[in-house]
């Protein structure tokens, strides 16, 4: 089993379609580790993915895919929430719907990629 990198002094960003004032989708990445929170409220744990996890999962949004894949997608009227599905315990981030799409403009551009 891998050891989870500490992200306590890793550099943050997010897609470049984010506005600054906004909440969204906010990546890091530490050896060979992806870490993902919502800049909305920065003192909730990050989800932390290995980087395998994490480039299938944008494999998979590309293509139009958004089931079938560890890290879960739900979307309801009030946003989309995203969650750990091999850790039921793990914090679950809301983010809206304008967010979301922010976000998917960065993974189509491959904004996210770093981790490869």
């Amino acid at each position: 089993m891998s050891t989870v990198p500490d992200f306590t002094a890793a550099i943050w960003f997010k897609a470049r379609a984010s506005e600054s004032a906004q909440g969204c989708f906010e990546v890091a990445f530490a050896d060979g580790h992806v870490a993902l929170r919502d800049s909305k409220d920065r003192t909730l744990p990050a989800q932390v993915y290995p980087a395998d996890v994490w480039n299938g999962w944008l494999d998979n949004l590309r293509q139009g895919i958004l089931g079938g894949h560890r890290i879960v997608l739900t979307f309801s009227s009030d946003g989309v929430q995203v969650r750990d599905g091999a850790n039921p315990s793990a914090q679950v981030h809301t983010y809206t719907r304008h967010e979301y799409e922010c976000f998917m403009s960065g993974v189509r551009s491959r904004e996210f990629d770093l981790a490869a």
